[in-house]
């Protein structure tokens, strides 16, 4: 099993968290950032006290819906193809990386989506448009998973 964290401060309570548990044979922790494509640097701002826990960044363009006070982290980032790849078949992917379900499954190959049997999405519309989220449904049922649940923010679908 693997989780992805980005974040330092929270990819450092990630590993803590595992050790505690004393998951370290189960759980490998990766701090990369799921995007569209693989070998960029993402630079994480630290948003003001009321918003999320951070915000993505590209060269000039600052994609949150808060202000940004500092860039505070950077992250090599994968594309979801790539950590596919890697890692080989997986039972469950579930994803609540604060709007980089957008691109890491819009760029995604059908043929990498059904190495995967089941997804439960959290999705953020603030990061993302209703048509990118459709699309994402769209290209879901072409590699043959079922809408199970829709709820307010989360998708789960299963492969059929």
């Amino acid at each position: 099993m693997i989780a992805v964290e980005p974040v330092m401060y929270l990819y450092e309570l990630l590993v803590q968290n595992i050790e505690l548990n004393d998951l370290e044979e189960t759980v490998k922790p990766m701090k990369i950032a799921v995007e569209c494509r693989s070998g960029r640097i993402l630079a994480l701002g630290r948003p003001n006290m009321l918003s999320n826990p951070y915000s993505l960044k590209y060269q000039d363009t600052i994609f949150t819906a808060y202000s940004v006070s500092e860039t505070v982290d950077s992250a090599l980032t994968i594309s979801f193809d790539d950590l596919i790849d890697e890692i080989g078949e997986v039972e469950l992917v579930k994803m609540n990386c604060e709007g980089c379900e957008f691109p890491a499954l819009n760029c995604a190959d059908i043929k990498t989506l059904k190495k995967v049997k089941r997804f439960i999405i959290h999705t953020h519309l603030q990061y993302g448009s209703s048509e990118e989220l459709r699309q994402i449904l769209l290209k879901l049922k072409k590699a043959d998973f079922h809408i199970r649940k829709i709820y307010k923010d989360y998708i789960d679908v299963v492969r059929i």
